[in-house]
């Protein structure tokens, strides 16, 4: 049998072991560095020696927790004390970590040890942009093992998300950046941002630490302004020349061939109503129909918020540029178990209109729509507070829709004691009702409703 594959033979058990402890502490993309207290030009292993052994991620990371593999293969005897360092490359004058393992018959006379190299320009010339190395020792009693391994200033990752990807002169480009470190846990390590235009100039450039990982900033597009892509650009401060990078383009607004336009078939959602519906209708310019598809959302305006149901989102065809998207009620229960929780709060439809060539997209959007528990409200307007006993009595009541305009032709009983009186409103909300009293009456309480709203007077 070959040295070689004598030393596979005896290595494969450990380097089993060794990958289930890797995934089990999310290592990710580690390339493994073997090192073997034996060299090519040594004689063949005879049975019963002792294989030292010592593995590490290649490269290691700067400020981040690794893990260094150290084993006696065939070894039975006492505990072993394992010294492990990280020197200084290429002097090996600089003590740049230490620590030490106990190998013994418990863990099989293998261990697994944690190490982190630590940040700063004590060891490492932060300014250097080609490889760096430091030197790594595993100190058994009878044995030491070396090895050169490459280093990496990458600590985590940075992940930018934009609200849209094209924008126009003098509008806000919403933008949150996410830290991890290589655990994909959140860290708050201090980051750099530099936004800068299709040029490679910077316009704007800011130093802050990211809240629980997350933080949100805008930068408002110059009215005055580069066309093209743009970049966001983030770096860790202690890890300058990794950066990570997000696109987005800046055009000129054009205005669109076509505009779309949202009808609903009631301007209020009653808290008992089953379902709301938009008619949706998309011309070009020239009257012809729009060909294509539209992509409906519904949500609701709370104050500055905004919170869409995500289950109402819809693909509706165009046919003949007209189509029709439907709010369920079960759509907002999904979001919100408690309709009255969002009473007097405002629908809102957002649809986009994506042509069928693919060429030309047109959002629009409709709110306004309060939800509410009844569809109007009742009021007595410029009504005399007295009455002549059996004489006749004017009533004027007032009816509006929940976003206060006028009600037209809304039926309306006004009923008084007895007597129970009809009328309609006007294109005004108003109807006018006539009340005949009796002689002996001293006071005059009076009821107007509709079918779903009831206001008492008097």
């Amino acid at each position: 049998m070959h040295l070689d594959q004598r030393i596979s033979s005896q290595l494969e058990p450990w380097v089993k072991q060794f990958n289930l402890d890797l995934n089990q502490t999310h290592v990710m993309l580690v390339e493994l560095v073997l090192v073997a207290a034996v060299a090519l030009s040594l004689p063949l292993l005879s049975n019963g020696e002792v294989l030292y052994v010592m593995s590490a991620p290649n490269p290691l990371r700067v400020g981040s927790m690794e893990r260094v593999f150290v084993e006696a293969q065939g070894y039975s005897g006492d505990d072993l004390n394992v010294q492990i360092k990280v020197m200084n490359f290429h002097a090996k004058n600089q003590l740049v970590y230490t620590t030490s393992v106990s190998l013994n018959s418990a863990n099989k006379y293998q261990a697994l040890k944690d190490i982190k190299i630590p940040e700063g320009p004590d060891f490492f010339d932060e300014d250097y942009t080609g490889s760096q190395y430091v030197n790594l020792y595993a100190q058994f009693p009878s044995h030491k093992l070396e090895k050169v391994v490459l280093v990496s200033f990458q600590t985590g990752y940075i992940f930018i998300q934009m609200d849209k990807t094209i924008y126009t002169p003098e509008s806000t480009v919403k933008y949150r950046v996410f830290t991890l470190n290589s655990g994909l846990e959140p860290v708050t390590d201090s980051i750099n941002v530099e936004i800068m235009n299709p040029d490679g100039i910077t316009l704007l450039q800011e130093d802050f630490k990211p809240d629980d990982g997350m933080t949100s900033r805008v930068f408002p597009v110059p009215e005055i302004t580069s066309f093209g892509n743009w970049k966001v650009v983030a770096k860790f401060k202690n890890s300058p020349h990794k950066n990570f990078t997000a696109d987005f383009e800046v055009k000129e607004y054009v205005l669109p061939s076509f505009e779309v336009k949202l009808t609903v078939s009631k301007s209020f959602f009653y808290v008992d109503d089953d379902e709301l519906t938009v008619n949706i209708n998309a011309r070009y310019l020239f009257e012809e129909p729009v060909k294509g598809v539209c992509f409906v959302v519904f949500g609701v305006i709370q104050g500055v918020d905004r919170t869409s149901f995500p289950s109402s989102l819809q693909r509706v065809e165009l046919k003949e540029g007209v189509g029709k998207a439907v709010l369920k009620r079960q759509h907002i229960n999904k979001t919100f178990t408690d309709i009255n929780m969002l009473l007097h709060k405002s629908l809102y439809i957002s649809v986009n209109v994506l042509t069928d060539t693919g060429s030309e997209m047109v959002k629009a959007e409709k709110k306004g729509i309060f939800i509410v528990k009844s569809p109007y409200s009742i009021h007595f307007k410029k009504t005399p507070p007295y009455f002549k006993p059996g004489m006749p009595y004017d009533v004027s009541v007032y009816v509006t829709n929940p976003d206060d305009s006028p009600a037209k032709d809304i039926d309306v009983e006004v009923l008084q004691k007895d007597q129970r009186v009809l009328g309609k409103t006007h294109d005004n909300g108003i109807a006018k009702i006539t009340i005949n009293t009796r002689a002996g009456d001293s006071e005059l309480p009076i009821t107007a409703s509709d079918n779903q709203s009831r206001w008492t007077w008097g």
